[in-house]
C-alpha cells in the first residue's frame, strides 16, 4: 500500500462531535473524525483524508499550531496518532485494501502534509466502518493544552 513513508501520521481534530469543550482522550473519537473529503482539484478517482506525516518529532507541535484562513487554530481539539500498519490492517478488515492509497503531498507551508485516499467507488457504509475502526486504533491523542 505505501512505500517510503513514515511509520506514523497525525490526523488533526478540528471538531469534537460530542458537545464537549475538548477531546480529553481516545474514547471521545469516532468515525466522524476520520471522514474523507472530495477535492475537485484531484484528477484521479480518489477522495482524501488530510494527515501530517510523522517525519520528525516537531510534527506534533507543528500540527497543533496550524492555523486556518481566519487565523484560528485549525486543530484546536488536538491530533490523533495513527500507525501505517494499523491503517493497512483496517483497510484489509473493511475489505477496501485495494481502494486505499497513502500519499505524501507537501503543500505550501506544510512539508509534513499527506493524505489517506479512498476510491470514489467505495460506498459510505465501508467508509464509515473504516473511519470507526481508525478511531478505535488511534495510538494516542495530543492535546492543544
Amino acid at each position: 500500500m505505501a512505500t517510503e513513508l513514515p511509520e506514523n501520521c497525525l490526523r488533526g481534530i478540528h471538531n469534537t462531535l460530542t458537545g464537549s469543550k475538548k477531546i480529553l482522550s481516545i474514547e471521545y473519537l469516532n468515525s466522524g473524525h476520520f471522514m474523507f473529503n472530495k477535492n475537485e482539484d484531484r484528477k484521479d478517482d480518489f477522495d482524501e483524508m488530510s494527515i501530517n506525516w510523522w517525519d520528525e518529532d516537531d510534527v506534533v507541535m507543528f500540527t497543533l499550531n496550524q492555523k486556518n484562513a481566519k487565523g484560528y487554530y485549525q486543530y484546536k481539539y488536538g491530533a490523533a496518532l495513527l500507525g501505517v500498519e494499523e491503517i493497512t490492517k483496517i483497510s484489509r478488515w473493511v475489505k477496501i485494501f485495494d481502494d486505499i492509497r497513502l500519499e505524501k503531498q507537501k503543500i505550501p507551508g506544510n512539508d509534513y502534509h499527506g493524505n489517506i485516499l479512498v476510491s470514489k467507488n467505495v460506498n459510505s457504509n465501508r467508509r464509515n466502518l473504516f473511519g470507526g475502526m481508525m478511531a478505535l486504533h488511534v495510538k494516542e491523542v495530543y492535546a492543544r493544552d
